[in-house]
């Protein structure tokens, strides 16, 4: 055992790559039989094959909607808060949707208390960005009547632990919440709003925004890295598909979006057989969120 702690800690990288390309007589003495198996990663998982998920819904009673997302060891919490406003002024036809992601100190040692960090911010904006502009949310739903009034939805997506890929983890918890959203009927015949918070209406979600990423790591693509493997990758790839129900099945053909980050440059035959993969991933997640919601049909 100690020969292996010293190997991953004085040498992450070579102790990553002696996993993935051929085992190693100390490894295998000292980690376990599964070294045996050619080119599986430190934690038992194939280069392709992603970590456990759970997924619990509602669980928050103060929200008009929230999620509990699990991805191995990483954990992330999303409440979605509904209020009345006013609508945008150079766009009155369309309620506001607010996005924000935190990853506070308690999720790792990583962080250190302050500000915002870029991290946080950049996946606000990316999660915003993609409901909005691939519909997801049609904003055009808020408006509330004719009376001037509309819908500002809030996400607060929070991260209480971080082991890796807390970007699919986010995703994943957001649009838990959001289909988990219902909100309170709107009376404004008598000139005045009146809520009714006992009468509500589910949200309309037209697309499910379910992000796939993958570490690339010397000449090998990782499927859903934790920490580690993000920390010694040298590039990243997240794929945005967008899921809708057809027939009582999600249907997984759409991409809203596909990222890439630091070398090493990716021939497009490459990036389409990730697509293709991510849409696999994509279809298994989906599936799990409408069996959670109890919307899965036979």
């Amino acid at each position: 055992p100690y020969l292996s702690f010293f190997a991953r800690a004085l040498q992450p990288a070579e102790y990553l790559a002696t996993f993935l390309v051929s085992p190693n007589p100390l490894l295998l003495f000292s980690v376990g039989s599964f070294v045996q198996e050619h080119g599986l990663r430190p934690d038992g998982r194939k280069a392709d094959e992603a970590r456990p998920v759970t997924v619990n819904t509602g669980s928050v009673s103060t929200a008009d909607g929230s999620a509990l997302v699990r991805m191995g060891g990483t954990l992330v919490t999303c409440g979605v808060k509904a209020e009345l406003s006013n609508p945008p002024v150079e766009s009155g036809d369309c309620g506001y949707l607010v996005c924000n992601v935190d990853l506070p100190p308690l999720c790792s040692p990583r962080v250190t208390p302050g500000p915002p960090t870029p991290r946080g911010q950049s996946l606000s904006q990316h999660l915003q960005d993609t409901l909005i502009s691939c519909r997801c949310v049609d904003v055009k739903d808020l408006i509330v009547g004719q009376d001037n009034l509309c819908w500002v939805l809030y996400l607060d997506v929070v991260c209480l632990c971080d082991n890796g890929n807390v970007r699919d983890a986010v995703f994943f918890a957001a649009t838990a919440a959001l289909r988990n959203t219902s909100l309170p009927t709107v009376d404004v015949s008598s000139g005045s709003p009146e809520v009714s918070y006992q009468q509500r209406h589910p949200l309309s979600l037209p697309h499910l925004p379910l992000a796939i990423s993958y570490s690339l790591f010397e000449s090998h693509i990782l499927l859903d890295p934790f920490h580690e493997e993000e920390e010694l990758s040298s590039g990243h790839v997240s794929v945005v598909v967008l899921s809708h129900l057809k027939m009582g099945q999600p249907d997984c053909k759409l991409i809203g979006g596909l990222t890439k980050s630091g070398p090493p440059s990716l021939p497009s035959q490459k990036l389409i057989e990730l697509v293709h993969r991510a849409q696999k991933r994509a279809r298994l997640l989906a599936d799990l969120l409408l069996t959670a919601s109890g919307d899965k049909k036979t």
